[in-house]
Order: structure tokens, then sequence, then C-alpha cells
């Protein structure tokens, strides 16, 4: 099982970051491997979500919590070579101001497939403090 931990300083307050990410269906505005997003036909709390390759996963919403500003979700089914994908964003404050925003995520996946990973999350937290910072 792979394990991949990021993490991004954002400047701007927590609860502005939190608000940004915590609409599960919204994935697509901040993240720009996502080409489109939308709820699953019939499935609650799951989202199905298009990549910008054409890649469809279908994604459910395992905890959502404002009081820990904790989103966690796992892919179902497969996705490609990445299997048992679970993952967590969490939002914290940081005492000199700002906020960090952390993604952890464990899957099993062929070798090769970590640094894809790592690459394209870390471009979402870029975009994602980028978007912030914009106001």
């Amino acid at each position: 099982m792979e394990t991949v931990r990021l993490s991004k300083h954002i400047a701007a307050d927590p609860d502005v970051v939190w608000a940004r990410i915590a609409d599960f269906h919204n994935v697509h505005t901040w993240f720009p491997a996502t080409k489109s997003c939308e709820p699953a036909p019939g499935l609650v709390d799951t989202r199905r979500v298009t990549t910008e390759t054409g890649a469809v996963a279908l994604e459910e919403l395992v905890e959502s919590s404002m009081s820990t500003r904790t989103q966690r979700w796992r892919i179902l089914g497969d996705n490609g070579p990445i299997r048992n994908y679970e993952a967590a964003f969490v939002v914290r404050a940081e005492p000199a101001g700002g906020a960090v925003v952390e993604y952890t995520a464990g899957f099993t996946a062929p070798d090769g497939v970590r640094p894809f990973v790592e690459a394209t999350f870390q471009a979402a937290l870029d975009n994602l403090a980028s978007l912030l910072a914009d106001g």
C-alpha cells in the first residue's frame, strides 16, 4: 500500500479555504485535472468525476466535518492502475495566519504511479492557493 502526504500553506482564512473545498461536488472548480464533477445518479454522497484525459471515477464521500475541517473520500471500483484508493483533506489554522491544507492518500498501484499522484495533487494544492490568493 502506497501512502502520499502533501501539505500547502495558503494565505487565506482556514474557514475560507474549507468553504472552497467542502462542497464535494464542486471539485472541478479548483482541481486542475478534473474536467467535470456531478452527483452520481442513484448513489448517495457519491460523485462522478471526469478527468481532463476522459477517465471517469466514482468517488464516495466517507466523512465531511466542518468542526475539524476534514473531508475523506474513496474511489469505488477500479480506477485504472490505482486500487483501494482512500484520501483526505484537512484544513488547519496556522498560528502565524493563514491555513495549511493537508492531503493524505493511501492506495495500491504499480511502481511508477506514486509520482503521478503526488504531482497531480501538488498541482491541485498550488491551484487552490492561487485561486484563494486572488480573492
